[in-house]
Order: structure tokens, then C-alpha cells, then sequence
């Protein structure tokens, strides 16, 4: 009894593991740890902000590329589905995730035209948000077919776009957050298999799918 009792508890210790890494990486998150990697560990590459506004631009990003989208989201599925549910916001069911995914798309589309006409920002930074629009894009296309991992997606384009950015900047030191993030991603990744939200083949399409695009950073830097 006491033997069954430990492993009940080994077993659940490691589910909920699991899900607070996938809570952690949650899509909408990585674009915010993108832009902090980058303010504080290469933050030339942020010439056109003033030093003194890179807090403000943070919290910018983090309102506009997950809280409203998080928001618009919610909202929707309160006044068309009649119920937000902690697995339907995580993106777990294909069915459930189109529409969400599109409505973040559309945000997004928003925003890189906002981005566009300001010019205020470097080139980098509005790739960066055509990029990742393109994936939430190609994401919900996927997933009205198959349930491709959008954490896979998402982690893969942010790694592979911090990779072409530490590699074209002389001063970055991106170089250990970037070999903490692949060991942070083997545990993404293996969580999401543990909880059986994805079989192998659509976790490797979307880290395939990820860097094939977010290193197409590399040609506009």
C-alpha cells in the first residue's frame, strides 16, 4: 500500500510537472521572452529604443502580444461557445483552436501594421512580428486537418530566431540562455508527449516547421 501510495504520487508530481511547463511556454508567452532575452542580454540590438524605455517596451509587448489576445480570446468563447475552459485557452483539442489562433492572427496582422507605419523600431523587431503572425497562420491552417504541436511551433521559431540574432550581433551574449532554453525545450517537449496532447510526429513537424521559418530572420539582419 505504501509502495502504490508513493508511485500515485510520483505519477501526479509529474503530470502536474508537466503542466506547468506547457503553462509556462504557453504560445502567446514567447514572444515576451524573446524581446526580455534580448533587452537583457543583447540590448544594442535594441538601438532605436532608449535604454530608459526598455522596461516600458517590455510590458508593451507582453499587454499586446499575450494579455489582449488572451483577453479577445476569452471573450469570444464566452459569448460564442458559452464557456472558457482551462484546456480549450491551453490550445489542447485541434477543434478548438482554430478560431482562437485566428482571432491572435488577425491581432497580430494589427499590430504589424501598426509597427510598419510607425517605423519607430528596428527591422529585426518587425520581422519578428511578421514571422511569428505567418506561424499562428499556418498553425490554424494545420490544425483544421491535424492537431500540429503549437508549442512546438511556437518554441521552435522563438530558439531558432534568438540563434539568428546572437549570431549576427558581435556584442550579444545570448549564447547561455540560448543552451538553457534547448534544455528548457527537451522538457517543452517531453511534457506535452507525457500528457499525450500530441503524438511524436506532431511535436518534430512543428519544431520543423518553427525553425524552418524563424530563421528566415537570418536574411533581413
Amino acid at each position: 500500500m505504501i509502495r502504490l501510495g508513493f508511485w500515485k504520487m510520483w505519477i501526479r508530481f509529474h503530470k502536474s510537472l508537466a503542466w506547468i511547463i506547457t503553462v509556462l511556454f504557453h504560445p502567446l508567452l514567447l514572444l515576451s521572452y524573446l524581446f526580455t532575452l534580448v533587452v537583457f542580454f543583447n540590448p544594442l540590438q535594441l538601438s532605436s529604443i532608449p535604454e530608459n524605455s526598455h522596461l516600458r517596451f517590455l510590458v508593451l509587448v507582453f499587454l499586446t502580444t499575450f494579455g489582449m489576445p488572451f483577453l479577445l480570446v476569452a471573450l469570444f468563447l464566452l459569448l460564442f461557445r458559452r464557456g472558457v475552459t482551462f484546456r480549450i485557452l491551453m490550445l489542447e483539442r485541434s477543434k478548438d483552436r482554430v478560431m482562437p489562433l485566428l482571432i491572435v492572427a488577425i491581432f497580430y496582422s494589427m499590430l504589424v501594421y501598426l509597427i510598419g507605419q510607425r517605423n519607430q523600431f528596428n527591422q529585426w523587431v518587425y520581422m519578428v512580428f511578421i514571422i511569428t503572425t505567418i506561424l499562428i497562420l499556418l498553425t490554424a491552417f494545420i490544425s483544421t486537418y491535424w492537431k500540429i504541436s503549437a508549442h512546438a511551433v511556437g518554441y521552435a521559431g522563438m530558439l531558432s530566431m534568438l540563434m539568428v540574432i546572437h549570431a549576427q550581433s558581435p556584442h550579444s551574449m545570448l549564447f547561455y540562455p540560448i543552451l538553457l532554453l534547448i534544455l528548457l525545450g527537451g522538457m517543452l517537449l517531453s511534457a506535452r508527449l507525457y500528457l499525450r496532447a500530441h503524438t511524436p510526429w506532431q511535436v518534430y513537424s512543428g519544431m520543423a516547421l518553427g525553425f524552418s521559418l524563424g530563421t528566415t530572420l537570418y536574411f533581413v539582419m
